[in-house]
């Protein structure tokens, strides 16, 4: 008969495997299943090891991580108790529902992966078993679409594997890259080499820019590991063809960085396009988050702070023609992680989470562990955090203990 613990620990893998394939169904959104989901499995497998926990007597341990984890929970608590609506910042609403639930059964995720001990190998397995179901889907669609002319659920025209948005599946995967590596140094490779192949070309098809370019930053790693004594000339050419790569971008008036930031900036294509970039939005959000820089608004406000925002402007004497068709946007996401904390949050649930990512980055003496830590920051950086990039983090962070002898045992 297997134990409270063992059955503990198949429905956390199994949390972990299946949240991210389950697709729009029964009216309930992309989103909303997966969280639906995540926090009835999640709920099943903390009983099994309370009960296991209560019969064996175990003693609670906490490390620099939980301590810190839980401070974020605590100040997230806060402001969405002191914040505009904190109703639906404890629930969540549509159409990512995380609310301060959701953050608490992260906090239990990060404790379960911990106390279980789950080992970095059935992670990683878990993981790259999503990643090639989440990839075959994507492809396939892909090929419905393009070849076939068969329609299949898009956004914006673009392939959404079992996620709302491409981005999100992107993101997914690519922040799974470094554990698909992983199960190649545990000689994986047949199994690693499938769904790495299926999850590059997966990405690809999503056309998600911020995937793309985490893609070349593990190409750069890979390089810099694989011809270690040239790394820091690799590095160093890398930065170099960056910084030219923005220079020209300016000077001639092309590429993604003009698209995006220096073109908008434009009177002229302010009045002939519609401000929907995410420079705008940061703009915006940035003036929220000093109307309220303590405590902030409380989590899953931003479409209340937004929206207060330009109610408050005169537009008698308005000035800036792009301000008349961003009051007419809802956004609820900065689409930019921090700063989607900074203005939940306020400075302290903003200080608070760069002291976690500080201390995960001192204490991930495994390199696949701090190679994902380095890729979550430049994803987060620019992007939206669905549900399964949450899932991820918390659930890594749980891998990290206080002492390097014992993040030693993971490699």
């Amino acid at each position: 008969m297997p134990s409270f613990l063992s059955i503990s620990r198949f429905l956390l893998l199994t949390t972990i495997f299946l949240t991210p394939l389950l697709p729009y169904a029964w009216n309930f959104g992309f989103e909303q299943i997966k969280v639906i989901f995540f926090i009835l499995f999640l709920t099943f497998a903390s009983i099994f090891f309370q009960l296991h926990y209560v019969f064996k007597k175990l003693p609670f341990t906490w490390t620099i991580i939980k301590l810190f984890s839980f401070a974020f929970l605590i100040s997230l608590s806060v402001s969405a108790l002191f914040g505009l609506d904190p109703l639906n910042s404890f629930l969540g609403k549509e159409p990512y529902f995380q609310g301060v639930i959701i953050y608490l059964y992260l906090f239990l995720l990060l404790n379960l992966v911990s106390d279980l001990k789950i080992k970095l190998e059935e992670f990683s397995f878990v993981l790259t078993l999503s990643v090639l179901v989440i990839s075959l889907i994507a492809l396939k669609d892909y090929l419905l679409l393009t070849v076939f002319n068969q329609p299949v659920l898009t956004y914006s025209g673009r392939v959404i594997s079992t996620f709302g948005q491409s981005n999100f599946y992107a993101g997914f995967i690519a922040l799974s890259l470094p554990f698909i590596a992983y199960l190649f140094s545990k000689k994986y490779y047949t199994f690693a080499s499938i769904s790495l192949v299926l999850g590059v070309l997966a990405i690809l098809v999503s056309f998600s820019r911020a995937a793309e370019f985490i893609l070349i930053v593990l190409g750069l790693l890979f390089l810099m590991n694989y011809f270690k004594k040239q790394a820091k000339a690799i590095f160093l050419a890398a930065i170099i063809l960056l910084i030219l790569g923005l220079v020209l971008s300016y000077i001639y008036k092309a590429g993604v960085v003009w698209k995006e930031i220096g073109e908008p900036q434009e009177l002229l294509w302010q009045q002939q396009n519609s401000p929907e970039k995410r420079i705008f939005i940061w703009e915006i959000a940035s003036k929220v988050f000093l109307q309220n820089p303590i405590l902030g608004v409380g989590l899953e406000n931003f479409d209340l702070a937004y929206a207060n925002y330009f109610k408050a402007i005169n537009y008698n004497t308005l000035q800036d023609p792009k301000d008349l068709t961003l009051k007419d946007l809802v956004v609820n996401r900065a689409h930019s992680y921090p700063l989607d904390l900074a203005v939940w949050g306020g400075l302290v649930t903003l200080i608070i989470w760069s002291l976690l990512i500080f201390y995960s980055l001192k204490y991930s003496n495994n390199k696949y562990i701090l190679t994902f830590f380095t890729i979550y920051l430049i994803w987060s950086l620019v992007q939206i955090e669905s549900i399964t990039h949450l899932i991820l983090f918390w659930s890594v962070l749980g891998f990290i203990k206080n002492n390097k002898k014992e993040n030693k045992k993971l490699n």
